[in-house]
Protein backbone atom coordinates (compact mmCIF):
# COMPACT_ATOMS: atom_id res chain seq x y z
CA UNK A 1 0.00 0.00 0.00
CA UNK A 2 2.95 2.44 -0.64
CA UNK A 3 4.12 3.67 -3.98
CA UNK A 4 7.66 5.10 -4.66
CA UNK A 5 7.42 8.13 -6.30
CA UNK A 6 9.77 10.28 -7.85
CA UNK A 7 9.17 14.14 -9.25
CA UNK A 8 8.92 14.88 -12.68
CA UNK A 9 7.74 18.58 -12.51
CA UNK A 10 6.81 21.24 -9.84
CA UNK A 11 7.48 21.88 -5.97
CA UNK A 12 8.39 19.32 -3.29
CA UNK A 13 10.85 16.33 -2.65
CA UNK A 14 13.03 14.68 -5.66
CA UNK A 15 11.59 11.31 -4.73
CA UNK A 16 10.04 9.46 -1.64
CA UNK A 17 7.58 7.09 -0.28
CA UNK A 18 4.04 7.44 -0.20
CA UNK A 19 0.95 5.75 0.98
CA UNK A 20 -1.78 5.07 -1.85
CA UNK A 21 -4.63 3.61 0.99
CA UNK A 22 -5.80 4.37 4.69
CA UNK A 23 -7.81 1.76 5.71
CA UNK A 24 -10.88 1.40 2.53
CA UNK A 25 -9.94 5.04 1.37
CA UNK A 26 -7.72 5.06 -1.66
CA UNK A 27 -5.68 8.28 -1.49
CA UNK A 28 -4.15 8.31 -4.55
CA UNK A 29 -5.08 7.14 -8.42
CA UNK A 30 -3.57 6.35 -11.09
CA UNK A 31 -4.13 9.41 -13.62
CA UNK A 32 -4.25 7.20 -16.84
CA UNK A 33 -7.22 4.90 -15.56
CA UNK A 34 -9.09 8.50 -15.93
CA UNK A 35 -8.63 8.53 -19.79
CA UNK A 36 -8.77 7.29 -22.93
CA UNK A 37 -6.40 5.25 -25.29
CA UNK A 38 -7.67 7.93 -27.81
CA UNK A 39 -7.14 10.86 -25.45
CA UNK A 40 -3.62 9.57 -24.98
CA UNK A 41 -2.81 9.04 -28.52
CA UNK A 42 -3.74 12.90 -29.19
CA UNK A 43 -1.12 13.91 -26.89
CA UNK A 44 1.62 11.79 -28.73
CA UNK A 45 4.08 14.02 -30.12
CA UNK A 46 7.05 12.45 -32.57
CA UNK A 47 10.37 14.24 -32.12
CA UNK A 48 13.67 13.46 -34.04
CA UNK A 49 17.12 14.28 -33.25
CA UNK A 50 20.67 13.89 -34.45
CA UNK A 51 24.36 14.78 -33.69
CA UNK A 52 24.10 15.49 -30.40
CA UNK A 53 27.88 14.94 -29.26
CA UNK A 54 27.59 15.09 -26.06
CA UNK A 55 30.93 14.49 -25.10
CA UNK A 56 30.55 18.16 -25.49
CA UNK A 57 29.02 19.17 -22.08
CA UNK A 58 27.03 22.14 -23.51
CA UNK A 59 25.34 19.71 -25.48
CA UNK A 60 24.43 16.87 -22.80
CA UNK A 61 23.59 20.37 -20.53
CA UNK A 62 20.53 21.38 -23.20
CA UNK A 63 19.23 18.28 -22.82
CA UNK A 64 19.29 17.63 -19.32
CA UNK A 65 17.39 21.12 -19.40
CA UNK A 66 14.71 19.57 -21.28
CA UNK A 67 11.35 19.83 -18.89
CA UNK A 68 10.39 16.26 -18.37
CA UNK A 69 6.90 17.02 -17.93
CA UNK A 70 6.61 18.93 -21.32
CA UNK A 71 7.36 15.69 -23.27
CA UNK A 72 6.52 12.65 -20.67
CA UNK A 73 3.60 11.35 -23.81
CA UNK A 74 6.15 12.05 -27.08
CA UNK A 75 8.54 9.87 -28.85
CA UNK A 76 12.49 10.48 -29.30
CA UNK A 77 13.66 9.52 -32.37
CA UNK A 78 17.77 10.22 -32.30
CA UNK A 79 19.15 9.19 -35.08
CA UNK A 80 23.34 8.57 -34.10
CA UNK A 81 26.75 10.25 -33.39
CA UNK A 82 25.39 10.52 -29.84
CA UNK A 83 28.90 10.13 -28.03
CA UNK A 84 32.21 9.45 -29.16
CA UNK A 85 32.54 6.82 -25.77
CA UNK A 86 30.36 4.53 -24.66
CA UNK A 87 29.95 5.79 -21.63
CA UNK A 88 28.91 9.27 -23.10
CA UNK A 89 26.54 7.28 -24.94
CA UNK A 90 24.71 5.58 -22.22
CA UNK A 91 24.43 8.83 -19.80
CA UNK A 92 22.85 10.58 -22.89
CA UNK A 93 20.44 8.14 -23.89
CA UNK A 94 19.56 7.46 -20.12
CA UNK A 95 18.75 11.02 -19.79
CA UNK A 96 16.85 11.01 -23.01
CA UNK A 97 14.90 7.91 -21.52
CA UNK A 98 13.72 9.89 -18.87
CA UNK A 99 12.13 12.92 -20.06
CA UNK A 100 10.59 11.31 -23.07
CA UNK A 101 7.74 8.23 -23.24
CA UNK A 102 9.65 6.17 -25.88
CA UNK A 103 13.32 7.16 -27.61
CA UNK A 104 14.38 4.94 -30.76
CA UNK A 105 18.11 5.32 -31.69
CA UNK A 106 19.96 4.77 -34.40
CA UNK A 107 24.11 4.55 -33.67
CA UNK A 108 26.29 6.92 -36.15
CA UNK A 109 29.57 6.33 -36.99
CA UNK A 110 30.93 8.57 -33.93
CA UNK A 111 28.97 6.05 -31.97
CA UNK A 112 31.15 3.51 -32.81
CA UNK A 113 34.46 4.94 -32.68
CA UNK A 114 36.97 3.34 -30.72
CA UNK A 115 37.80 5.94 -27.97
CA UNK A 116 37.82 5.10 -24.32
CA UNK A 117 37.81 1.12 -25.75
CA UNK A 118 40.61 -1.05 -24.78
CA UNK A 119 39.74 -4.37 -26.21
CA UNK A 120 37.41 -5.60 -29.03
CA UNK A 121 36.29 -3.99 -32.23
CA UNK A 122 33.62 -1.56 -33.54
CA UNK A 123 31.10 -4.68 -34.06
CA UNK A 124 31.95 -5.56 -30.43
CA UNK A 125 30.80 -1.91 -29.35
CA UNK A 126 27.30 -2.02 -31.53
CA UNK A 127 26.77 -5.13 -29.35
CA UNK A 128 27.63 -3.37 -26.13
CA UNK A 129 25.62 -0.93 -27.57
CA UNK A 130 22.09 -2.71 -28.57
CA UNK A 131 22.41 -4.89 -25.34
CA UNK A 132 22.15 -1.60 -22.76
CA UNK A 133 19.54 -0.31 -24.96
CA UNK A 134 17.61 -3.57 -24.59
CA UNK A 135 17.90 -3.54 -20.76
CA UNK A 136 17.44 0.06 -20.72
CA UNK A 137 14.30 0.40 -22.71
CA UNK A 138 16.19 2.32 -26.09
CA UNK A 139 14.25 1.11 -28.62
CA UNK A 140 16.56 -0.14 -31.60
CA UNK A 141 14.12 -2.09 -33.47
CA UNK A 142 11.19 -1.06 -35.61
CA UNK A 143 7.84 -0.36 -32.88
CA UNK A 144 4.26 0.99 -33.27
CA UNK A 145 3.73 4.51 -32.32
CA UNK A 146 -0.56 5.07 -31.00
CA UNK A 147 -0.97 9.17 -32.49
CA UNK A 148 -4.83 9.32 -31.68
CA UNK A 149 -6.64 6.58 -33.75
CA UNK A 150 -3.08 6.98 -36.61
CA UNK A 151 -0.94 3.61 -36.21
CA UNK A 152 2.93 5.04 -37.14
CA UNK A 153 5.64 2.47 -37.28
CA UNK A 154 9.15 3.70 -36.49
CA UNK A 155 11.97 1.92 -38.23
CA UNK A 156 15.61 2.44 -37.12
CA UNK A 157 18.03 1.28 -39.34
CA UNK A 158 22.12 0.40 -39.14
CA UNK A 159 23.64 1.84 -41.73
CA UNK A 160 27.30 2.73 -42.65
CA UNK A 161 28.57 5.49 -45.29
CA UNK A 162 29.21 3.57 -48.75
CA UNK A 163 32.23 4.42 -50.42
CA UNK A 164 30.84 2.89 -53.94
CA UNK A 165 28.27 5.72 -53.43
CA UNK A 166 30.76 8.47 -54.84
CA UNK A 167 29.87 8.67 -58.56
CA UNK A 168 31.41 11.54 -58.71
CA UNK A 169 34.48 11.88 -60.93
CA UNK A 170 38.49 12.42 -59.61
CA UNK A 171 39.69 15.92 -59.19
CA UNK A 172 42.69 15.16 -62.22
CA UNK A 173 43.50 18.98 -62.43
CA UNK A 174 44.18 19.30 -58.57
CA UNK A 175 47.21 17.73 -57.46
CA UNK A 176 48.42 16.13 -54.59
CA UNK A 177 44.71 15.50 -52.87
CA UNK A 178 44.96 13.71 -49.87
CA UNK A 179 43.38 10.68 -49.86
CA UNK A 180 39.83 9.82 -48.35
CA UNK A 181 41.58 7.85 -45.49
CA UNK A 182 43.83 10.60 -44.63
CA UNK A 183 41.12 12.89 -44.45
CA UNK A 184 38.04 10.90 -43.12
CA UNK A 185 38.35 10.06 -39.48
CA UNK A 186 36.09 6.36 -39.00
CA UNK A 187 39.34 5.01 -41.28
CA UNK A 188 40.98 5.51 -38.40
CA UNK A 189 39.01 5.82 -35.30
CA UNK A 190 37.17 2.25 -36.14
CA UNK A 191 38.33 -0.72 -35.93
CA UNK A 192 36.59 -4.24 -37.98
CA UNK A 193 37.32 -7.63 -37.76
CA UNK A 194 38.70 -8.74 -41.09
CA UNK A 195 37.63 -9.07 -44.10
CA UNK A 196 35.58 -5.75 -43.18
CA UNK A 197 36.85 -3.04 -44.54
CA UNK A 198 35.28 0.42 -44.66
CA UNK A 199 36.90 1.36 -48.00
CA UNK A 200 35.49 -1.82 -50.18
CA UNK A 201 31.69 -0.97 -49.17
CA UNK A 202 31.92 -4.52 -46.70
CA UNK A 203 31.83 -2.46 -43.25
CA UNK A 204 28.48 -1.01 -45.05
CA UNK A 205 26.72 -4.42 -46.16
CA UNK A 206 27.29 -5.91 -42.65
CA UNK A 207 25.61 -3.60 -40.78
CA UNK A 208 22.47 -3.11 -43.50
CA UNK A 209 22.74 -7.35 -43.41
CA UNK A 210 21.65 -7.13 -39.99
CA UNK A 211 18.42 -4.79 -40.30
CA UNK A 212 17.15 -8.24 -42.20
CA UNK A 213 17.33 -10.04 -38.57
CA UNK A 214 14.99 -7.95 -37.82
CA UNK A 215 11.92 -8.30 -40.60
CA UNK A 216 13.06 -9.96 -44.32
CA UNK A 217 11.57 -7.37 -46.97
CA UNK A 218 8.43 -9.40 -47.07
CA UNK A 219 7.41 -9.03 -43.16
CA UNK A 220 8.60 -5.63 -43.77
CA UNK A 221 6.01 -4.74 -46.86
CA UNK A 222 3.35 -6.62 -45.35
CA UNK A 223 3.77 -4.10 -41.74
CA UNK A 224 4.17 -1.27 -44.27
CA UNK A 225 0.79 -1.99 -45.76
CA UNK A 226 -0.70 -2.80 -42.09
CA UNK A 227 0.23 0.90 -40.55
CA UNK A 228 -1.03 4.59 -41.43
CA UNK A 229 2.62 5.66 -41.83
CA UNK A 230 5.63 4.52 -41.74
CA UNK A 231 9.27 7.05 -40.04
CA UNK A 232 12.10 5.27 -41.09
CA UNK A 233 15.55 6.43 -39.83
CA UNK A 234 18.98 6.33 -39.83
CA UNK A 235 22.35 7.95 -39.37
CA UNK A 236 23.06 7.81 -42.95
CA UNK A 237 20.75 8.63 -46.48
CA UNK A 238 19.51 5.03 -47.25
CA UNK A 239 19.25 5.30 -51.37
CA UNK A 240 22.14 6.47 -53.68
CA UNK A 241 19.29 9.34 -55.37
CA UNK A 242 19.27 10.79 -51.73
CA UNK A 243 22.71 11.88 -52.13
CA UNK A 244 23.31 15.54 -52.92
Amino acid sequence: DRLHYQKVVGEGPQSGWVSIKLKDKDLLSRLQDDLTQGDMGQRTRIWAVSDIHTDKAENLEWIKSLEPGEFCEDVLIVAGDVANTLDALKQALQECKQRFKRVFFCPGNHDLWMQGQKTGDSTDKLQSILEFCKATGIETSPGVVHAGDRRVLVVPLLAWHHPQWDTEPELEEWQDVPTVERTVSDYWLTKWPPPLRIDDGSVARALDNLNDDTWSDEEMRRERAAHDAVVSFSHFVPRIELNP
